[in-house]
């Protein structure tokens, strides 16, 4: 499962919804988190997993897995897109925990919430990426 950060397309109507780029026509199952901090606006990223290759400017492929490591430019391209500090994480799932139940907030995307056992899961394409 490739994970990608992926800027929006779309006009935001039903004929055309936002999604992330490069998700038309490729043919695979394809699941993304909405980090826009306005999901009524184009602009900002989602964290986009797909079984198939995204080609497309506006998509950077961070990871192949849960617990593969992401590479100092594609932390540094996650901080400067999202506004954050990645200091300290470097596997992908501890990427998507920073993320989703660390630096989310005000102005920012919504946090993960706790499922009925209690517990935080980042769930993308049916994978479990990240858990607390």
């Amino acid at each position: 499962m490739n994970l990608y950060l992926a800027s929006f397309t779309g006009t935001g109507i039903k004929e055309d919804p936002f999604r992330p780029v490069g998700v038309d026509g490729i043919g695979m199952s394809w699941s993304c988190v909405d980090l826009r901090a306005d999901p009524k606006l184009l602009v900002g990223f989602g964290l986009l997993a797909t079984d198939g290759t995204v080609v497309h400017a506006g998509a950077r492929l961070l990871s192949t897995g849960r617990d593969r490591l992401i590479s100092a430019a594609n932390l540094t391209a996650i901080e400067t897109a999202l506004g954050i500090s990645l200091t300290g994480a470097t596997r992908t799932d501890g990427v998507i925990a920073r993320i989703m139940f660390v630096d989310h907030g005000v102005g920012k995307w919504s946090p993960a919430r706790p499922e009925r056992d209690g517990k935080i899961r980042v769930h993308i394409n049916s994978i479990v990426w990240a858990e607390l």
